[in-house]
């Protein structure tokens, strides 16, 4: 009877540590999946502020009199830039191999046709002779004259 008595404490006690380790075992898979799904999260927001960069990765800034500075703001070279609009735009510092790299910048000479009609579309290839994107933006005003 000894025997039978401490077979079943013993049978009991495994049965409440499997039943412990079971529900630790639950505990760290939805912890494990929280942190899947939070993860999953940040990567789609980097994603989603990685594509809107790259889907407009243009600055247009002045930088004196009638020039103009462009420059790749996106994380990706541009090849094949052009920009033109309601003005008329020729390169003053053109961009090497027809190529801005991120972070670089060119320079434009800008002559508005009419002071109306400030937007300008910036055409770009993501590689050379790839697919054409565009974006539109209103070039910057000049600082007042002092």
């Amino acid at each position: 009877m000894e025997i039978e008595l401490a077979a079943l404490i013993l049978s009991a006690a495994a049965f409440v540590l499997s039943g412990w380790a079971a529900w630790n075992s639950h505990r760290q898979a939805e912890a494990s999946k929280r942190q899947a799904d939070t993860a999953e999260d940040q990567l789609a927001m980097m994603q989603k502020q990685q594509d809107t960069l790259d889907a407009r990765p243009w600055q247009l800034t002045h930088f004196s009199g009638s020039v103009y500075q462009l420059t790749n703001v996106g994380s990706l070279p541009a090849y094949d830039i052009s920009v033109e609009g309601g003005a008329r735009v020729q390169w003053r510092t053109e961009p090497k191999d027809s190529k801005l790299g991120p972070g670089e910048s060119a320079t434009l000479i800008v002559t508005l046709q009419s002071t109306k009609n400030r937007r300008m579309t910036i055409r770009w290839a993501t590689e050379p002779g790839g697919e054409t994107k565009e974006t539109t933006q209103l070039l910057p005003p000049r600082p007042p004259s002092t």
